[in-house]
C-alpha cells in the first residue's frame, strides 16, 4: 500500500510539473529593474523566453538555487561554447494586494543583491494574481515556477520547485538553440 501511495505521488507531481505545457502564456506587463516597459510573451521575436514566477517571499531559498545555473547556462557568454542560447530570461516578480504597497522596498532589495547588468532580467508585476495562478495552474505560493516559452507564446515546458540538474536538462531541450 505504501508503494501505491508513493507511486501515485511522483505521477501526480509530474503531471502537476507538466501542466501549462501546450497553453498559451497570459499576456503578463511589468516593469524590469533598469525601468523597462516588459510585456510578455514577447512579440515578434525568434527567441525563446524562460520565465520564472514568483509570487512569496518564501520562494525564495528555493530560487536562490536556480540564481547560479540559470545565470551560468543562459546568460553568461561562455567561449568554449560555439553555439551559445540566444533567449530571453526573465525573473518575474509578482506582487499584490498589501505587497503592491511595499514595491518600492522589494525592487529596492533586489537591485541591492544584483549586478546592473542583470536589472534587465528582473521584471515586477503589479496587479491581481488569480488571472495567472488559475490559468498556469500554480498551486504553491511557496515555490518558484519556470515555463519556456517559445516564440509564438505558447508554453513548451514548465517545472517548480528547486533547482535539479534534471529540471534544468529538461529546460535546455525544450530551447532551439
Amino acid at each position: 500500500m505504501k508503494s501505491l501511495v508513493i507511486f501515485t505521488f511522483c505521477i501526480a507531481s509530474s503531471l502537476v510539473s507538466f501542466a501549462q505545457k501546450g497553453k498559451t502564456f497570459p499576456t503578463l506587463e511589468g516593469k524590469s529593474l533598469d525601468g523597462n516597459a516588459v510585456s510578455l510573451p514577447l512579440k515578434q521575436t525568434d527567441k525563446n523566453t524562460i520565465a520564472c514566477i514568483i509570487y512569496s517571499q518564501k520562494t525564495e531559498k528555493a530560487l536562490n538555487t536556480w540564481m547560479q545555473p540559470l545565470a551560468n547556462t543562459f546568460l553568461v557568454k561562455n567561449p568554449l561554447d560555439p553555439e551559445p542560447y540566444d533567449i530571453n530570461l526573465y525573473f518575474i516578480v509578482m506582487l499584490s494586494g498589501i505587497k503592491d504597497l511595499a514595491s518600492d522596498a522589494i525592487e529596492a532589495r533586489f537591485k541591492k543583491g544584483l549586478g546592473k547588468e542583470y536589472y534587465k532580467n528582473v521584471v515586477i508585476y503589479q496587479g491581481s494574481l488569480k488571472p495567472y495562478t488559475s490559468e498556469l495552474d500554480f498551486g504553491k505560493k511557496d515555490e518558484p515556477y519556470f515555463c519556456v516559452i517559445d516564440k509564438d507564446g505558447n508554453i513548451t515546458y514548465s517545472t517548480t520547485g528547486v533547482y535539479t540538474s534534471e529540471k534544468l536538462q529538461e529546460i535546455e531541450n525544450s530551447i532551439n538553440k
